[in-house]
């Protein structure tokens, strides 16, 4: 049992209050804020809203029993996500026997994404990913996509790399992951 004056009991709440409404609130912007970008998009936009899904396991035809214990089965790393412009709107995924979900692993996906939707006449990525500092929040994430998407995409002008608040804003992407599993 805890024991407390209302007084103390208030300023607890509204502390914890406080914290919630502030992730609230930045949540609520945040999907504003991309609804917006949707509606506004050009024929010049392209909007990459992305995720890696929980590592899939695989299963064995025959399995020994090592197996069983669960320390011996393959793991397939999924990339998944939703791409739209003006004229199309697509799910996509990709996957790989390599787990890693590091910089060079995000540009090696997004590379054969991105390979199917830019075209001559798309200047502007919009992204929209969660925000880990492993995978697409870090120097290395900027540093590929500084020096390696305009080689690989010269008529892209402008890229935009959206944070969403921690486990919230990828829908697509993560309804795409449980469909591919």
């Amino acid at each position: 049992m805890v024991r407390c004056t209302v007084k103390e009991a208030v300023a607890v709440l509204l502390s914890k209050l406080s914290d919630q409404l502030g992730q609230r609130y930045r949540i609520l912007h945040q999907q504003e804020q991309w609804k917006i970008l949707q509606e506004r998009k050009s024929d010049k936009d392209l909007l990459i809203n992305c995720d890696w899904s929980e590592n899939w396991k695989t299963k064995y035809a025959d399995e020994i029993q090592p197996v069983h214990f669960g320390g011996s089965h393959q793991q397939i790393s999924l990339h998944t996500g939703i791409a739209q412009s003006s004229k199309f709107q697509e799910t996509f995924s990709s996957f790989s026997e390599v787990t890693r979900h590091d910089p060079s692993a995000i540009f090696a996906h997004l590379r054969k994404v991105l390979t199917q939707y830019v075209n001559e006449t798309t200047e502007k990525l919009h992204f929209m990913t969660d925000g880990p500092t492993s995978q697409y929040r870090n120097r290395s994430m900027f540093q590929f996509v500084a020096q390696y998407f305009p080689a690989f995409f010269p008529s892209i002008r402008s890229i935009k790399w959206n944070f969403s608040e921690a486990g919230h804003g990828k829908a697509i992407p993560d309804g795409v992951g449980g469909t591919m599993k």
